[in-house]
């Protein structure tokens, strides 16, 4: 039996960066005919043409306490929250939320994804920290999922369908660690997923295309080195040629 994903992006303009990887990820998504949505708060600049996939959703009219403390700004997790709306979760086995700059070798994850359990399931970089800042949900949460990229069986999302998006509980945190205090009653099997962090092209050893699903793409001095090295994943992973 086939394994049938949906990958939601949440995405922006807000780096320079971030219009070519969105072209360059569609190009990618197309080519395996894999369904998606780019969900947006922003409008889009005018050089950039909105097809189908991209879909805007306008920011609340709430107050955000992000110019206090960036890490809580509840405009993406509500974002996240309203694209759920979007989905039929019941014609996919799983659905994927990545960030934009993140890639995901498809057939690699796929072929993972087989033998996994389909309900009750959590797979994501997983992350094992003291979160001092969490108040009293401190205690309540042992497992932080990276929101690099989170993937999750659909009974999780017909769950998350149910949060208010005008829910306190949306302001107390990043949403990586929100999402994973909002799914913990419902996740019965957790699963972690390695991920690497791509810096430069001479550093990669290309053998671990055979083992690895995602790469964390995010140069911390220039990123249009992110450009190049998409280029690179599709070429060298997906056999896509960029001119």
């Amino acid at each position: 039996m086939s394994t049938r994903i949906f990958i939601y992006i949440i995405a922006s303009f807000g780096e320079p960066v971030y219009k070519e990887l969105i072209k360059l990820r569609k190009l990618q998504l197309l080519k395996y005919k894999i369904d998606h949505y780019f969900l947006f708060d922003e409008e889009s600049p005018i050089d950039y043409s909105m097809d189908n996939n991209d879909i805007y959703l306008e920011k609340e009219d709430i107050i955000s306490h992000s110019k206090i403390n960036p890490h809580m700004n509840p405009f993406m997790i509500q974002r996240f929250l309203k694209g759920l709306q979007l989905i039929d979760e019941t014609q996919y086995d799983y659905i994927i939320r990545v960030n934009i700059s993140t890639f995901i070798n498809i057939n690699l994850l796929l072929k993972e994804l087989e033998c996994k359990s389909r309900y009750q399931f959590v797979m994501a970089p997983l992350i094992s920290q003291h979160i001092s800042d969490w108040e009293e949900y401190e205690l309540k949460i042992s497992t932080i999922l990276s929101g690099t990229c989170i993937i999750m069986s659909n009974d999780i999302i017909t769950n998350l369908k149910n949060i208010n998006i005008y829910d306190p509980i949306l302001h107390k945190h990043n949403d990586d660690t929100v999402i994973s205090h909002l799914i913990k009653t419902y996740v019965k099997n957790y699963y972690n997923i390695n991920i690497c962090i791509f810096e430069s092209i001479s550093s990669l050893d290309s053998t671990i295309f055979d083992t690895i699903c995602l790469y964390r793409i995010k140069n911390q001095i220039d990123r249009d080195y992110d450009i190049l090295h998409w280029i690179y994943l599709l070429k060298e992973i997906d056999n896509i040629d960029i001119v």
